[in-house]
């Protein structure tokens, strides 16, 4: 993030440049009507940043849980965002976006899981 964008004389091609080595660089003004706008820039360009970065780290995954195993399935519905949930013969099958650490958790305890690129 670069603040005081509306110090700069060209605010576009100064961002330009600079995404040549941090793509995902937002310029931030905390003048409030400052000369410059992008689509990624001031508060809402961070926020947006924000959002796909966080997505990115939390990215979404079925997971297969047998129906019996309530703490499982209670603790999913605690860490992960489930996004959605169906049971089909004894097997509880959860779509949520879920953070690494516990894919790999899960998965080390044997749990089916498949991430977004594998659904």
């Amino acid at each position: 993030m670069f603040n005081k964008a509306d110090l700069l004389p060209d605010p576009e091609a100064f961002l330009a440049q600079v995404r040549e080595r941090y793509p995902h660089a937002v310029l931030t003004s905390s003048v409030p009507h400052s000369a410059f706008r992008t689509p990624h820039s001031g508060v809402e360009g961070l926020r947006a940043v924000l959002r796909t970065s966080a997505q990115a780290l939390r990215p979404i995954a079925q997971i297969r849980v047998p129906l019996a195993d309530g703490r499982l399935l209670a603790n999913l519905h605690r860490d992960a965002e489930v996004m959605e949930q169906v049971q089909t013969d004894g097997v509880v099958v959860i779509t949520a976006r879920v953070e690494a650490k516990l894919l790999g958790k899960l998965r080390r305890e044997g749990v089916e899981v498949l991430l977004g690129t594998e659904l």
